[in-house]
Formats: C-alpha cells, structure tokens, sequence
C-alpha cells in the first residue's frame, strides 16, 4: 500500500466496530438504521515499511446473541522507488 486505503465491516445487527491500527484506537463507526457498511479510511504514508494490522472489534446489538468478535487484516507500506543519483 502506497496511499490510503479503506478496511470495511459488512454485516447484520451491527451496534458499532472499534478500530485499531497496530493496537491504537483510531476510530469508532457506530451503525445507524440500515447501515450494514462500517468504513475506516487507513493513511499509511507516515508509517514504516514493516508488516502492520488493521484490528476491528464488531460489537453487536443487545438481543442478536452474537458475541463481539475481531477481525484482522495486515499489510506493508510500499516504499517509492528512488530515482537514481548520479555522481561523477
């Protein structure tokens, strides 16, 4: 990933999704009437060039008997290429 990118949750009976990018909170989407959408966007420009996770904690709605749950995905920071530099 060079630009920024979007980490989406989809599903049913959704009360909010907490997400963390390498253990930070950086938000929280509650859900509205009819929204089955949560969308983070994830700018990894200013991070490393290391292995990092996205961590989504989907809490549901009282009455859905569905535990929270976590949901992960990873990704690496492509790094641009440098032109060349030339000497002489």
């Amino acid at each position: 990933m060079t630009g920024p990118f979007r980490v989406t949750v989809t599903g049913r009976r959704i009360a909010k999704v907490e997400f963390y990018v390498d253990g930070k909170r950086v938000s929280t989407v509650r859900a509205k009437e009819g929204r089955k959408n949560l969308t983070v966007t994830v700018n990894p420009r200013r991070q490393s060039g290391r292995v990092h996770r996205v961590t989504a904690r989907v809490t549901y709605k009282p009455g859905s008997r569905t535990r929270t749950t976590t949901r992960r995905v990873t990704y690496r920071r492509l790094t641009a290429p440098r032109p060349p530099r030339f000497t002489g």
